[in-house]
């Protein structure tokens, strides 16, 4: 119980960073090229 808490608690969380860096990709990337 514990272990697949812990381990979809880890999944969202790496789930976020993954569209956190994304979106600051998509951010750099409109700087860049406007």
């Amino acid at each position: 119980m514990a272990n697949s808490f812990i381990f979809l608690a880890t999944g969202t969380s790496l789930q976020g960073l993954s569209l956190f860096t994304l979106s600051i990709t998509l951010n750099f990337g409109f700087i860049f090229w406007f």
